[in-house]
């Protein structure tokens, strides 16, 4: 059973691949040490992984049908240290990876475009992005691959109920956008800290075939936490537009004051012309402000209608509708049912 602070305990000697690793990176910068090690280490000279120079290029493409550790041990979750000192080599792979800086730091070059990882900054990559790690120190690198179908279910079942930020981080990771990552800062959180070394322990050294559903459940509630405490912390690629950490802010305002608020309203509480946000919602998002607004107030008058006894006039007034006419009008013409239909279903 997992101790806290057993983990660093483990993890921080290098294992034996990395004390290759960080002799063929020191003796490479001399070609009489150089020599010396490929002397020492005959059956490397051969060894193209090894001896390759450090590059971003694109040099291979992981698929989850070839990773191992995928197909052997039946799992959707495999956690991996990243290994210190090994060269760096630019690929993509077929799953989504989730990079998580334990303690130190490191630079992820994603799409030719350097990202400086700190401790506590976890990056979350969609499938098909190229990129390489630079760890030449003693810092600890997390790597959590995930395949496809894992992540969708995981990430996107705590944002099913929330179809806001739903839309938005589908965008940033589905669409056909060559940096599709987003990055959350949360250095300094013991909470997510706890869970995530929890994580990482039962992926590193707990029987992986048994453990398979915990694992889940503890990436599960990893990311229910950083959607709950650090959306408004994230960096997202510079391809896409700059103003686009506030949209997280914009919807959560949204979200929050959806009873009452207006456009205009709006406008005025981010300093924006309503053109303008207007124009900023739909281009990120893509709904409009008015379809978010609508979405947000049947959403929570279905929860009401699902959870509680209360009349549907109360529900209307609840939700945002001064008209009990109006409301019926728009719940049918978007969920197809009368109120009353939909709570007896």
């Amino acid at each position: 059973m997992y101790k806290p602070g057993e983990l660093l305990e483990r993890l921080i000697p290098l294992d034996e691949d990395e004390l290759i690793y960080k002799e063929l990176f020191f003796a490479k910068q001399n070609k009489d040490t150089y020599e010396e090690f490929l002397r020492k280490h005959e059956d490397f000279r051969n060894n193209e992984l090894l001896l390759v120079e450090n590059t971003t290029a694109f040099s291979f493409c992981l698929k989850e049908e070839n990773i191992l550790l995928f197909d052997n041990l039946e799992s959707n979750i495999c956690v991996l240290k990243h290994k210190r000192y090994s060269p760096m080599r630019g690929h993509s792979h077929t799953f989504f990876e989730m990079i998580y800086v334990l303690k130190g730091s490191c630079d992820n070059i994603i799409e030719g475009t350097p990202i400086r990882l700190n401790e506590g900054d976890i990056c979350i990559m969609s499938s098909d992005v190229t990129h390489a790690m630079s760890v030449f120190d003693d810092s600890l690198i997390i790597n959590i691959l995930i395949k496809k179908t894992t992540f969708k279910e995981t990430f996107f079942k705590l944002l099913k109920d929330d179809n806001i930020l739903s839309t938005f981080f589908t965008r940033i990771l589905y669409t056909n956008n060559a940096s599709n990552y987003i990055l959350f800062h949360t250095k300094g959180d013991i909470r997510l800290h706890t869970l995530l070394e929890y994580l990482i322990w039962d992926g590193i050294f707990e029987d992986h075939k048994n453990n398979s559903d915990l694992r889940e459940y503890l990436l599960l509630a990893s990311f229910h936490y950083m959607l709950e405490n650090h959306v408004d912390n994230i960096e997202l690629p510079k391809t896409v537009d700059t103003n686009i950490p506030n949209i997280v802010q914009i919807l959560r305002y949204i979200k929050e004051n959806y009873k009452t608020i207006k456009l205009g309203d709006l406008a005025r509480h981010f300093n924006y012309a309503p053109n303008y946000i207007s124009n900023l919602i739909k281009s990120t998002t893509g709904y409009t402000f008015s379809e978010i607004l609508i979405e947000t107030k049947l959403r929570n008058a279905c929860k009401f209608l699902r959870d509680t006894s209360l009349p549907v006039h109360e529900i209307a007034h609840m939700v945002g509708y001064d008209s009990n006419e109006h409301f019926h009008r728009v719940f049918k013409k978007y969920t197809g049912y009368t109120p009353n239909e939909y709570r007896t279903m």
